[in-house]
């Protein structure tokens, strides 16, 4: 920390409160959102999903009249828990509010750049400092009259606000890269749901023969089927087919005559005709759960575990070291193409990822299940697509009391589907397959880029660096750039 910065109170340059109560009873089922201290951690992870909490619109004019509420620029960190601390800086001007006790409200700032407070929270010298005042012990906690009286030692408001430019514009650029990939995602699964899970080719075929008349000639009535299934299939109206290229219109014909043109009854409801009924074990080659490590601090195997796997991706900073002499892994070995599925605990149970990239040889512990697709069958894209419209159903099929569930192997084994011709599943492999490249890249870039941001936050936090206030947009789009570079070299 730089000698010649001020040092000071936080309660000095900034207002630290906290809210009027909430109580379970004034639940609304619709109304104003309101944050618990789990939704301000995950919105500094960068992985919140969502307001499932509302209050009225009656009682939040009552509570902001009198408490006030927060603003865009304002800085919430949560204050009880073991990730208490982990501060997250409101966006957006809209009308939220948020539960007493569990978070921390920040405003009306003095000579402090609220990006650059939300950093120095998050920093290990942030983190130190706040662990140094909490309360508690098995239940940590930090209190208002505690930070307020935080000492710290800050820089210039000009220098924060530098700062913050640059780690904000890395941040900025990783949060970009995961919506883009969420959009990647997104739009992967729904043309694996229009094929194999509603079938929507198939019903555009069955609903074309319907309207077919005796007068029509056979290759009129094939026309017709045809014609309904490529739109189907492409998404675009008649009229938009006709404007297509010839060679994306032959493609979809191709595409189209994979489809059967019929369902049948089966114990999974109405199936196209001519699809097998399979369990998962069928389609496989491993479902298996990885090693009990034994963990070392250098010169291991990367283990994957239950905290690396979110949000349908690997985090893998949060992997550890296995010891390859007291634990082989030999065949054990993770590969590109596997889900990966939690399989212990509440809370963390069902979720899953596709390995898409492996930045180095790994393998998973015992806490993770591991798929593969036997490729003589289906194809890696196919699997990946397929498990993620089951993760609803593996994460409600853990079993055992609480805090000690188990996703049994045999859950996922007779996972039963409707398998598509080998020649669907490649088609459908060579469309997303793309999708699923450009995804990869964004991942490797997010790791790149949170780790150029984890190396200048100390040394921006500490002064090493100096900033010209001309050059500040430069040094950060250079440090953008070098890590993107990076995760594509």
């Amino acid at each position: 920390m730089n000698a010649d910065w001020p040092e000071f109170q936080l309660g000095e340059r900034c207002s630290v409160k906290s809210s009027k109560r909430i109580f379970a009873k004034e639940y609304v089922e619709n109304g104003v959102p309101f944050f618990r201290s789990k939704d301000v951690i995950d919105k500094s992870f960068g992985t919140f999903s969502g307001y499932d909490l509302f209050i009225s619109e009656a009682r939040y004019k009552e509570i902001k009249e009198t408490h006030g509420s927060p603003r865009k620029g304002d800085v919430l960190i949560s204050s009880v828990g073991n990730r208490s601390g982990q501060p997250y800086v409101v966006q957006d001007e809209g009308d939220f509010y948020f539960k007493d006790g569990n978070i921390l409200w920040f405003s009306e700032f003095s000579d402090i750049n609220p990006d650059y407070l939300a950093y120095w929270f998050k920093s290990d010298i942030g983190q130190g400092t706040l662990a140094s005042v909490m309360i508690g012990s098995a239940q940590k906690a930090l209190t208002i009259d505690s930070i307020r009286k935080l000492w710290v030692k800050f820089p210039s408001i000009e220098y924060q606000n530098k700062a913050a430019v640059i780690l904000k514009m890395l941040d900025d650029k990783i949060e970009l890269n995961r919506q883009t990939n969420q959009t990647l995602e997104h739009i992967a699964q729904a043309i694996f749901k229009s094929w194999f899970v509603d079938f929507e080719p198939v019903k555009a075929k069955i609903q074309a023969k319907r309207t077919l008349t005796p007068t029509l000639s056979q290759s009129e009535r094939e026309l017709i089927v045809e014609r309904a299934a490529m739109c189907a299939i492409s998404g675009k109206s008649l009229q938009e087919l006709e404007q297509l290229s010839p060679e994306t219109q032959q493609q979809l014909k191709i595409s189209t005559a994979l489809f059967p043109d019929a369902l049948v009854e089966s114990e999974l409801g109405e199936v196209p005709e001519g699809w097998g009924l399979v369990n998962l074990k069928s389609i496989t080659t491993e479902i298996r759960r990885g090693i009990s490590p034994k963990y070392i601090e250098e010169n291991g195997i990367s283990v994957i575990n239950q905290k690396c796997i979110r949000n349908h991706t690997i985090n893998f900073e949060l992997t550890r070291l296995n010891d390859p002499l007291k634990r082989k892994i030999d065949g054990r070995e993770v590969a590109k193409g596997d889900v990966l599925i939690n399989s212990t605990g509440v809370g963390t149970l069902g979720r899953l990822a596709p390995v898409r990239y492996i930045p180095k040889p790994m393998v998973f512990d015992s806490h993770v299940t591991v798929v593969r697709a036997d490729t003589n069958l289906i194809t890696k894209s196919y699997l990946a697509s397929l498990m993620l419209t089951k993760e609803s159903f593996i994460e409600a099929g853990g079993a055992g009391s609480t805090g000690q569930t188990e996703l049994r192997k045999q859950v996922i084994e007779e996972i039963m589907v409707a398998k598509p011709s080998f020649e669907l599943c490649v088609l459908y492999e060579a469309i997303v397959m793309p999708i699923n490249k450009q995804i990869a890249e964004l991942e490797q870039q997010l790791v790149t880029l949170a780790e150029t941001r984890d190396t200048l936050l100390p040394k921006l936090l500490s002064g090493e660096l100096t900033l010209d206030p001309a050059t500040t947009k430069e040094k950060a789009e250079k440090a953008e750039k070098a890590a993107i570079g990076l995760s594509n070299a």
